[in-house]
């Protein structure tokens, strides 16, 4: 659900990024303020659908939240994805935070060259 969100934001700072260029704002600070810089991103996104993972620990929410979820007359998907919004059992975020450890690292090197290169343009 708000890893929608996450992309229209990545999208909207590559927007920001290029006014400069198109000439649409000054780089330049003027007035001893500070200028207009670009930002660089980097999204790292989940190896799995969370709304799934969601699914799969549903019997692990309390009844009564199962039961609000449900009532709802939503598709499953839609449900799911209602779900992993509510869902901070113990099993389910401790699934979060292995397939986030396992996700950074496959991606160290990509992650250590960001840091290391938005270090330096500093």
């Amino acid at each position: 659900m708000f890893l929608d969100h996450l992309a229209t934001d990545i999208e909207h700072l590559e927007w920001l990024n290029g006014l400069p260029g198109d000439g649409q704002i000054e780089p330049s600070g003027t007035d001893g303020c500070e200028g207009i810089r670009p930002l660089s991103s980097f999204l790292i996104t989940p190896s799995v659908d969370l709304s799934a993972l969601a699914e799969h620990h549903q019997k692990d929410m309390p009844y009564l939240i199962q039961y609000f979820v449900n009532s709802l007359g939503r598709d499953a998907t839609s449900c799911a994805d209602l779900m992993s919004c509510f869902l901070f059992t113990s099993k389910y975020t401790s699934a979060l935070v292995e397939i986030g450890y396992h996700d950074a690292d496959q991606r160290i090197g990509e992650i250590e060259s960001f840091l290391y290169s938005s270090n330096e343009n500093n």
